[in-house]
């Protein structure tokens, strides 16, 4: 899911100074997705590498020719020659679809290391070709969530056992919300610890907490995640996951309770070989995989 920290903890890999002189470059794809304009935004950033033509040797055509006004094919020609003259690290940023990476991935064969993040599964399993060089990164456990709540609010000036009970008691159910979303608990300690800090202020934020993230600008950031997790979503799990809303929430849904409400209510039919419950099986398997509903076991 968005602002789980995917982006951060690749961000410290790539600055990394254990890299060395390996060349490095760092593109986000973009919506609606254009192949021509993230290989172009990889070429410009490995553009001296490009540029650099050994004594003797007459530049290629495609070297003469400016990255800005290369078409696609010679954007692939001169990003796999100069992939495989230097050691490159390439970042390929929000990925959504295997359709995205099969459209860019034949001309970075040549690259020392490619890594990719993203919120599907799907695309994790095909660009990591083995499970073993797919990490999936989790939500903070408990401890850890309230650690760094408390370092947002208190600016590291105060431990967490120093917390009365009804404040220990409001943090966590703040935390609770934030279900172990590192943005979400940054932004929130971010905007408390310019507040009282007392268990008042605190229960207002819990309480108010829906409020807060429509109309206060310090919030905003995490109300546009959470859209852009749901905006990624196809047209047809769009509708079954809000029909998901008429459960309460924290509410333990059963997978066959919920099989026979998609199929009365018309979002899953028999088609395309498929029975309607090997289709809502699908259904609810994506959404697993996109990390919008959670498993309960």
């Amino acid at each position: 899911m968005g602002g789980l920290g995917k982006t951060t903890l690749v961000r410290s890999i790539y600055r990394s100074q254990q890299l060395g002189s390996w060349k490095r470059a760092w593109a986000t794809a973009l919506r609606p997705f254009n192949p021509e304009v993230l290989l172009r935004d990889l070429a410009l950033q490995l553009q001296d590498t490009i540029q650099e033509v050994p004594a003797g040797l007459t530049a290629t055509r495609t070297q003469n020719k400016s990255i800005s006004v290369m078409k696609l094919q010679d954007l692939k020609d001169e990003l796999a020659r100069v992939l495989k003259s230097k050691r490159c690290l390439v970042v390929l940023d929000d990925i959504s679809s295997t359709s995205e990476w099969d459209l860019i991935k034949s001309c970075l064969d040549n690259a020392g290391r490619i890594i990719v993040t993203t919120r599907q599964k799907n695309v994790a399993k095909k660009c990591s070709r083995e499970d073993k060089n797919m990490y999936f990164l989790e939500g903070l456990k408990d401890d850890d969530a309230l650690d760094l709540f408390i370092k947002k609010v208190f600016k590291d000036n105060i431990d967490k056992h120093d917390l009365v009970p009804a404040m220990m008691e409001q943090a966590r159910l703040i935390l609770h919300k934030c279900d172990g979303l590192p943005l979400a608990i940054s932004t929130i300690g971010g905007f408390l610890a310019s507040k009282p800090k007392n268990a008042i202020e605190w229960k207002k934020m819990n309480d108010q907490i829906r409020t807060e993230l429509e109309i206060n600008p310090e919030l905003r950031t995490i109300k546009t995640i959470l859209m852009r997790s749901y905006d990624g979503l196809p047209y047809h799990l769009k509708s079954v996951f809000l029909y998901l809303s008429i459960f309460p929430e924290d509410h333990r849904i059963r997978w066959g309770r919920l099989v026979r409400r998609w199929i009365a209510e018309g979002y899953s039919r028999d088609m395309h070989g498929m029975n309607a419950v090997e289709l809502c099986r699908r259904y609810f398997d994506d959404l697993l995989d996109r990390s919008m509903i959670l498993p309960g076991e």
